[in-house]
């Protein structure tokens, strides 16, 4: 998987170094993240409350035309949720544990590639972009009582957003604001189908807002 990202930004930097004078950039922001819990009848999810986390990432813009672009944006991006959940089993009385409180965090490497549509104005233009992401976790896999949870460390999803940017008259650079909904194709845990004590499937849910700058300067001639 580290290959494939890899392959994906020598793709990109391959295609940003062919145009003339493209733009590069840095964005700021927030996440706010949820999980959506699918479990059995001996699995009781009692709260979900999101998690505000961080959103830093580095951005190229290309293709760039009137009205239609493609940006791509790498950034780190922390996840999860905060949750009570509870674990009971008749005839196993080692799985009742009572409840359990926790915070659970994710931190992952958040990439995307997607078609920017602007409306052609002449100096704040809203847009509207869209495109496959793929995140790679870097926090540490979660635990749960039953060893046979399954875990996807990489999971493939798409971006939607939208967003303003501001182009000041002869200036060379421009800012944005921007919000993305990040959707996942598949769940980050889940149980194959069995007797399990413990049979669950979790799903991240996440929006991400953030401020950014971009810039032309290093490519002028």
């Amino acid at each position: 998987m580290r290959g494939f990202i890899f392959g994906g930004l020598l793709l990109s930097s391959h295609f940003l170094l062919a145009q003339r004078n493209p733009y590069f950039g840095a964005s700021l922001g927030m996440s706010v993240s949820n999980q959506q819990w699918e479990t059995s009848e001996d699995v009781q999810v009692t709260y979900l409350q999101p998690r505000l986390g961080a959103y830093i990432g580095v951005n190229m813009e290309f293709y760039d035309e009137d009205i239609l672009s493609l940006l791509t944006e790498m950034a780190f991006i922390q996840k999860g949720a905060r949750l009570e959940w509870q674990v009971t089993d008749p005839s196993v009385p080692a799985y009742n544990l009572g409840v359990i409180k926790e915070q659970y965090n994710l931190s992952y490497l958040h990439w995307w590639v997607a078609i920017k549509l602007k409306a052609d104005w002449e100096q704040m233009q809203p847009y509207v972009l869209l495109g496959p992401r793929i995140d790679l976790q870097l926090s540490e896999v979660k635990a749960f009582p039953n060893s046979s949870v399954n875990h996807v460390s990489a999971i493939f999803g798409g971006v939607a957003g939208m967003g303003f940017q501001y182009k000041p008259r002869k200036r060379n650079f421009r800012m944005f604001v921007q919000g993305t909904y990040l959707m996942d194709f598949r769940d980050l845990h889940f149980t194959s189908p069995s007797n399990n004590a413990v049979a669950l499937n979790i799903r991240n849910t996440s929006f991400a807002f953030s401020i950014g700058i971009q810039t032309r300067v290093l490519y002028d001639r």
